[in-house]
């Protein structure tokens, strides 16, 4: 075995990370090297390159980095100084030197490494789904900060999730704080802050969504959570996903079409009157899986709706079918929204109300899309941060799960919030069919078979 005469160095090249405060920091910071012939002569140190902080210097005979290091103005700054180590013989009067660059990273003990960028007075409007979050960026790095809630109470209706996300419908008009803490996992800081969160209504009236959603057998059921729960193959990865801790957004595990959104609440009965009309059990069909763009106000990227259309067979079917003095109500998406618009409020005087709250992807222009945006029956699977929706459809198509395996017929109606009931609430179809009789239908056929004709939208009138 051969024993190496020659100098080397013996702590690599990362020197650590040294701290600065207001007050005196002396340090000795080891840059040396081992010499396997002490005995044979001297060896020296010295800084040919890079650079060292204020007042921190290399001693010439030891080799380490030593000095008083006063308050640093920045986070971090790193330095990469170069140092030679020089062996001299004294028998022989040569040398040989070796050379490193080191690695020193000074912090700042009273500067945080993150910086809140969200202002402390959030506001949003009652009753729609909240994209509120609260950031915090960590400076000079490219971790993500995580956030805990620390204490105080959110809008009734909302939530808080470790990404910062806030998600939820907030229910009333109120106005709550709480504190956060935003954390570096790589590092010991947090920064702590209060938020208020304000709940503001453009109006006194609350509004609600109204969706379709079917029940599935068990397998079925089972199929389609192994399929949406791909979490961990390359079909939904997390990277890619918009609000992923957001139940309104992220991956939607749930197989549910909207058939209305933003339709003023009212109590539950109220509803029932739509449903005489227009309503009946029905199989609807899958088509392709999209991706469509959502866009804010000022026209900036928000995130990639990816969905597969809901296809409505029965579309075009008119309103009111008349066939030998009987009168049919066909079920199809548009006349069951049409029906939904035509609920009487305030004793008859009015119909019920929207908001037009459709979500961003459906009120934005696609690319070669020459009609105006507008409400179109899908099934979301999930939202996609900007650019990368295109891409989970791909792999989606790629994927062996088959949407037209998913049977969705329905029987009932969801309403998400009644007047009278905080919970979600349904209500079944009346019809079996398009020619099945309920008992409202005796107050338009009774037993003297007089008959009443629907003219349009107008009143009730006997001819």
């Amino acid at each position: 075995m051969t024993v190496s005469t020659q100098i080397q160095w013996i702590n690599g090249n990362n020197l650590g990370t040294i701290y600065s405060s207001s007050t005196v920091n002396s340090y000795f910071l080891p840059a040396a090297v081992y010499d396997p012939q002490p005995y044979t002569g001297p060896v020296t140190y010295s800084l040919i390159g890079g650079s060292l902080p204020d007042y921190l210097t290399v001693d010439s005979t030891t080799g380490y980095i030593w000095g008083t290091l006063t308050n640093i103005t920045s986070y971090e700054t790193k330095y990469f100084p170069t140092i030679q180590a020089t062996k001299t013989y004294s028998l022989t009067n040569t040398q040989t030197s070796i050379v490193n660059t080191f690695e020193l990273i000074v912090r700042n003990y009273n500067q945080s490494s993150m910086e809140w960028v969200t202002p402390s007075n959030l506001t949003i409007p009652i009753g729609t789904i909240s994209d509120l979050k609260i950031q915090a960026n960590i400076l000079n790095s490219t971790n993500i900060a995580s956030y805990v809630f620390i204490t105080g109470e959110l809008p009734a209706g909302l939530s808080f999730n470790s990404d910062g996300t806030i998600s939820g419908i907030p229910q009333a008009i109120e106005t709550k704080f709480f504190s956060a803490a935003a954390e570096d996992i790589n590092d010991d800081n947090a920064l702590v802050k209060l938020f208020g969160i304000t709940v503001v209504s453009t109006t006194s009236t609350n509004y609600t969504n109204i969706y379709l959603q079917p029940l599935l057998s068990l397998n079925q059921r089972s199929y389609y959570q192994n399929f949406i729960t791909n979490t961990n193959t390359t079909i939904f990865d997390p990277s890619f996903i918009y609000r992923p801790l957001d139940v309104n957004f992220g991956v939607q595990n749930n197989i549910r079409m909207v058939l209305e959104y933003g339709i003023q609440e009212l109590d539950l009965s109220q509803y029932m009157f739509a449903l005489q009309q227009n309503f009946q059990k029905r199989k609807f069909t899958f088509g392709n899986v999209k991706c469509s763009t959502a866009t804010d106000n000022s026209g900036n990227l928000i995130y990639d709706a990816v969905y597969v259309e809901i296809v409505d067979t029965s579309n075009g079917a008119p309103l009111v079918i008349y066939d030998n003095n009987n009168i049919y109500y066909p079920a199809t998406i548009d006349n069951m929204r049409t029906e939904l618009s035509l609920i009487e409020i305030n004793s008859g005087t009015s119909y019920v109300g929207f908001n037009n709250s459709t979500p961003l992807f459906m009120n934005t222009y696609q690319q070669g899309q020459l009609n105006p945006p507008k409400y179109i029956p899908v099934l979301v699977i999930c939202y996609a941060l900007p650019g990368y929706g295109q891409t989970i459809v791909n792999r989606i198509n790629d994927s062996e799960f088959d949407f037209k395996l998913i049977n969705f017929e329905i029987d009932r109606i969801y309403i998400q919030n009644v007047l009278d009931s905080g919970l979600t609430k349904y209500l079944l179809l009346p019809r079996e069919n398009i020619t099945s009789v309920t008992p409202e239908d005796n107050f338009l056929f009774g037993p003297d078979d007089v008959e009443w004709i629907f003219d349009d939208n107008d009143p009730i009138t006997l001819e």
